[in-house]
């Protein structure tokens, strides 16, 4: 729900961005301007008459997105917004740098592609934020943790912590478990995830240890016979339910993964949604590592070695290669495939482009990551990467 208000000194419009089922719901304050196009530099551009205003609102160190309004133009094209993070706009209205014009990127128009970021950053961002002094305290504590095989710690026991707050915490301890006591005498081969919407996809793509702890799983892996890959279960009816916006965001996790080299697959059925997630050796061992929807607890880890409790993760990993929706022998062909499965048909004609446009100009200039713990670089290289399909 966006509710601006007129550009009235004092006054600001607030943004409620409200989460589906891990992001934390949040608000932030936004302000509307009248823009013009100049579409020959590919930007519009709020003009000088509104700076003393602009530079009131931008002032405050409090987080704040600046919209462009563009009217319907001329030849019938329908107007539309744009989206600046006030710290951007702060620095390029700084008094030492005087600017006949504030631009925004075209690449910037809020599309469901941009909504997605933006909801998905400033959502996760101010969570983490709000719960910065107490991860770090938690982290800290980890150590006493890790020396165990099996570990599990209650949600109940680190209360006030946000929903983002919880699930980078439980992804942090269960990446480090993960490292710590996989078998030094083969590699794994693939990772099994319990992401099944796109916010639920976020960690991949904003979290900084997520990225750390998929590098540290490729450099394992480099020693197997088979490419590694990762299997999450998305059944029909939650992709029915998910707005087209968080398919898209899950769509773009998809692309990194593929993007990093590793194998997405995809199964449908339901009984496999509830499955733990684990990195396994074949044959020899999984680590047992969950805390994606995990809702009474933070973290829940295991090492499994008996031959059972090892087939039964084997078999997981074989049925959801075999029977994946993602069909393909190359990362362009599976991700067409998730373009079909997660409903994206109507978009595409359009995705790759504006995902190449993104890409190119960068979140990064666009939004401001205010938490240690977040990363942007990875999710541009996403859209770059998804650009590039259509070429």
């Amino acid at each position: 729900m966006l509710h601006p208000t007129a550009p009235v000194a004092g006054v600001d419009g607030a943004w409620y961005l409200d989460g589906l089922d891990l992001l934390d719901s949040t608000s932030v304050a936004a302000q509307m301007y009248v823009a013009t196009a100049h579409l020959n530099d590919d930007v519009v551009a709020i003009g000088s008459h509104d700076y003393p205003h602009v530079r009131q609102f931008v002032r405050p160190t409090r987080r704040a997105l600046l919209l462009a309004s563009v009217e319907e133009r001329q030849d019938g094209s329908e107007g539309s917004l744009y989206v600046l993070d006030a710290a951007h706009a702060r620095r390029l209205l700084a008094l030492d740098r005087p600017v006949e014009r504030l631009p925004i990127p075209t690449a910037y128009q809020l599309d469901d592609l941009t909504f997605a970021v933006v909801r998905s950053l400033i959502t996760a961002d101010n969570a983490l934020g709000a719960d910065d002094r107490l991860l770090d305290s938690e982290e800290q504590g980890m150590e006493q943790h890790l020396q165990k095989e099996r570990s599990v710690v209650a949600r109940e026991s680190v209360p006030g912590l946000s929903q983002v707050g919880a699930a980078w915490l439980g992804s942090r301890f269960c990446s480090r478990h993960a490292l710590q006591w996989l078998t030094k005498s083969a590699a794994p081969s693939a990772l099994w995830g319990r992401a099944q919407i796109g916010e639920e996809a976020v960690p991949l793509l904003l979290f900084r240890q997520q990225h750390w702890f998929i590098d540290q799983f490729l450099q394992l892996a480099a020693g197997g016979e088979d490419q590694p890959g990762m299997a999450l279960c998305v059944p029909e009816d939650v992709v029915a339910a998910s707005p087209i916006y968080d398919r898209i965001m899950l769509f773009l996790a998809l692309a990194w993964l593929e993007m990093r080299g590793l194998v997405t697959w995809i199964c449908s059925e339901p009984e496999y949604a509830k499955l733990d997630e684990f990195v396994l050796v074949p044959g020899q061992q999984a680590v047992v590592g969950t805390w994606m929807r995990a809702r009474d607890t933070i973290w829940s880890a295991d090492v499994a070695v008996r031959k059972a409790q090892v087939l039964d993760y084997d078999l997981a990993v074989r049925h959801a290669r075999a029977n994946s929706v993602l069909e393909g022998s190359s990362s362009t062909d599976r991700l067409r495939s998730a373009v079909d499965y997660l409903g994206l048909g109507p978009v595409w004609k359009t995705l790759p482009g504006r995902c190449r446009e993104l890409g190119a100009y960068g979140t990064v200039d666009m939004l401001q990551a205010r938490s240690r713990l977040i990363g942007l670089e990875e999710l541009d290289k996403a859209l770059r990467f998804v650009g590039s399909l259509a070429t």
